[in-house]
């Protein structure tokens, strides 16, 4: 134990003793502390050690020791730094305290741990600040803290439970190398998480570890200017669970080398904020879950290597909305990447949404339970389509406004298997011409949506027109799905007369031509000579006056006979064609064509009339 002690220790004794603080700009050895604490100079008064503006001289070594009474040393000069390793006490205040290095691993305290406006200096592994598996009963405040370290964590906090708040406001924390600046992987804090106006940089690995972080309540990064390298990102949030709120608005974040925002699995309660928020780099959400909104408002996402977001299997309970934001993405698969995600809507409003290489928005299999909206947006993408919503579903409307889609080949859309509630915003015959002219390949599905969607409304008119449309589509970009040049000529020539079953009425006015056409042949057959008081077509035998002309009503009726599939009128027996003679021979010819011609017409419109019929029901 020490004997020999200065005037300004001894003085310090007394102060800790009648429970005052001591304010002494002096040395005082920091083995003294530890003495105190123990309980070697006399018992102490519950309020604890309170020293401020003193030099500690030597390290503070107050490892494995388990007191009563806190310790609180502020705006004191604690060069050699100080260990508590495994240590318990009630409260540790070190603000404005200047500190070599602060090894706290395992430290148990029962009340607050305060850093504000603290400054820690330090080289090494372990970290400036070492909180690994430390627990903190009440809050731990590094309100305006500086950590730097040159070859290793800032602050290195994994497994770092909190009972209470942790605040972290406008600290300013600088690491280097792969294990991050700040680290605080599997920690626990049973309040909010305050990182407001911090500023983390690492240009070696990640910034901010928290990967499988608990935050039970609501967790703030705004204003936070994050930089970090790497595959891990600036920000990594992998597998974390958040209980409220995450806000990044107006935050920076840039990730050099990777990704700006690793959050794959995140869970977030509530909604998910990054108002005005400015990142450059991936921000990667996969499979992440969050509870109410999806917000990004004014703000920029950037990447130069992938999607600037990319959130495949996200679920998203409340609606993603990008309001009067920039998005751009770089490679094959383009800006925004939702691939196989669930929301309850997804709502663009006055964005621009850019990819150089793949698609602006990447939606295929995305699941909406409400509305998708796009409005007063650009899109300008490349590859298979500038937008792509293949098997996606919306529950509720399917709004398109205002909308601008640019691609250098025009595929502007994939929308094969696309279902939605109704359109609002675009014209059905708007719609109609993306799908026609700015698809890739033909789709039958993107048709039959729209035909059902103009039915349900009440449409039968449109349905049938769009219905045609695809027929057409069918016939120029994918012949070879109907088969042999003989069964294409058969689509076109029904195309042709039937509107492919959606037009029966065209077809049974061609029949009722082609009935007038054989009642015509006939009609100019009793008119042609063959020979002296002969006729192309005259009274046969069997009549009252065999080779004598016969009447109009004769001959009309002889067509109608040849002509008509079903029910002869009888009048062949009494006036008919005389085969003996060539000209006799080239009206039956004829008429064989226009009784193939009516027959074709009447199994048509048959088959149009029943189609209809189905198509109905």
């Amino acid at each position: 134990m020490l004997d020999d002690l200065t005037d300004d220790e001894t003085a310090l004794v007394t102060a800790a003793r009648d429970g005052q603080a001591l304010t002494r700009d002096a040395p005082i050895r920091a083995e003294l502390i530890r003495e105190l604490l123990l309980g070697r100079h006399g018992e102490l008064d519950p309020r604890g050690v309170r020293l401020h503006q003193a030099r500690l001289v030597g390290p503070l070594d107050l490892e494995y020791i388990t007191v009563g009474v806190g310790l609180d040393l502020v705006d004191c000069d604690i060069e050699q730094g100080m260990s508590l390793h495994l240590a318990a006490l009630p409260r540790l205040v070190l603000t404005k305290s200047r500190i070599g290095r602060l090894h706290a691993g395992g430290v148990r305290i029962s009340g607050g741990l305060v850093l504000i406006d603290a400054t820690v200096t330090a080289t090494g592994k372990t970290g400036a600040v070492s909180l690994r598996d430390a627990q903190i009963g009440g809050r731990l405040s590094l309100e305006g803290m500086v950590a730097r370290n040159k070859s290793g964590p800032a602050l290195r906090a994994d497994r770092l439970r909190v009972d209470g708040l942790l605040f972290l406001r406008g600290a300013r924390l600088t690491g280097d190398g792969h294990r991050g600046a700040v680290r605080l992987l599997g920690a626990q804090v049973s309040g909010e998480l305050d990182m407001r106006g911090v500023e983390i940089h690492n240009d070696g690995g990640p910034a901010f570890d928290a990967a499988d972080l608990t935050v039970t309540g609501n967790m703030s990064l705004d204003r936070a200017v994050v930089s970090g390298h790497g595959e891990k990102g600036a920000i990594r949030l992998s597998g974390a669970h958040i209980g409220g709120m995450l806000d990044l608005s107006d935050a920076e974040v840039t990730g050099a080398g990777g990704p700006a925002v690793r959050a794959n699995r995140l869970t977030v309660a509530g909604n998910l904020l990054l108002n005005r928020a400015v990142v450059s780099g991936t921000s990667t959400l996969g499979n992440a879950r969050v509870g109410n909104d999806l917000i990004l408002t004014d703000g920029c996402l950037s990447s130069g290597s992938g999607p600037a977001l990319r959130a495949d299997g996200m679920r998203v309970d409340g609606t993603i909305v990008l309001l009067r934001s920039q998005v751009t993405g770089a490679g094959e698969e383009g800006a925004i990447w939702l691939l196989g995600a669930h929301v309850g809507g997804l709502r663009f409003v006055e964005c621009e949404v850019r990819s150089d290489v793949g698609p602006a928005l990447f939606a295929d299999q995305l699941q909406a339970r409400g509305i998708i909206r796009l409005q007063k947006m650009v899109l300008s993408g490349r590859g298979h389509a500038t937008v792509r919503l293949a098997s996606t579903s919306a529950g509720g409307q399917f709004s398109f406004i205002d909308v601008v889609i640019e691609h250098p080949d025009g595929v502007l859309l994939d929308v094969s298997d696309y279902s939605y509630g109704s359109l609002a915003g675009v014209d059905w015959r708007q719609w109609l011409d993306l799908v026609r002219n700015h698809t890739r390949e033909y789709r039958p599905s993107p048709y039959q949506q729209l035909a059902a969607v103009e039915r349900a409304a009440g449409h039968d008119g449109n349905a049938r027109n769009i219905l045609i449309a695809q027929q057409h589509d069918l016939r120029h970009r994918a012949p070879h799905a109907l088969g042999g040049w003989l069964t294409r000529r058969f689509h076109w020539l029904w195309g042709a007369l039937a509107g492919y079953g959606y037009r029966a009425r065209r077809t049974a006015l061609a029949l009722l031509i082609a009935l007038v056409a054989a009642g015509a042949v006939t009609l100019w057959a009793g008119h042609v000579t063959t020979g002296p008081g002969r006729h192309a077509a005259e009274h046969t035998v069997t009549s009252t006056a065999p080779g004598t002309p016969c009447s109009t009503v004769e001959l009309v009726g002889l067509g109608l006979d040849r002509g008509l599939p079903l029910g002869p009128t009888g009048l062949r027996s009494r006036c008919d064609l005389d085969t003996g003679s060539t000209a006799g021979q080239v009206f039956t010819v004829l008429l064989w064509i226009v009784q193939a011609a009516v027959w074709g017409l009447a199994t048509l419109a048959l088959a149009g009339y029943t189609g209809l019929i189905r198509k109905s029901a």
